[in-house]
């Protein structure tokens, strides 16, 4: 059984699901007109208990390397970046003040050692984040 992880934005918080996917069994029935029907196979969803940011409204969020994430609440004037692994949030105030978060993406040739580096934009600004450790964290471009 093939089993995928997804995360998702809501407007009470950032939850986690697992759908698995059986094997593929040739299972055809016959439908009304003699003809054999392919039965697809069936999927399961299920809601991990995992939750972050309960009640806050995720506008956005980022999955720059497996299980780190960059995430934006509306209305708030802070950047998340959450490690899944280690159950940890870094606050990091963005300098414009209090907007909404329109985008986050990450540069094209991130690597999370070499180039640690995702990109925010908001109705301000254009800010450039630094995701590893010891480095400034923000950079306003705009």
């Amino acid at each position: 059984m093939q089993t995928l992880e997804y995360a998702i934005a809501t407007y009470n918080g950032l939850y986690f699901i697992h759908v698995s996917r059986n094997k593929v069994t040739q299972k055809t029935q016959i439908d009304p007109s003699g003809k054999p029907k392919f039965v697809p196979p069936p999927y399961e969803v299920n809601l991990l208990k995992e939750v972050y940011f309960k009640d806050k409204n995720v506008s956005r969020f980022l999955e720059y390397a497996p299980g780190l994430f960059a995430v934006c609440l509306f209305k708030d004037d802070q950047i998340y970046l959450l490690n899944r692994e280690e159950q940890t949030i870094e606050k990091i105030k963005k300098p414009g003040g209090k907007s909404c978060c329109f985008e986050l993406c990450s540069v094209p040739v991130f690597h999370l050692q070499s180039m640690p580096f995702i990109f925010c934009r908001d109705d301000k600004s254009l800010y450039m984040i630094c995701v590893k450790e010891g480095f400034e964290k923000i950079t306003t471009l705009t």
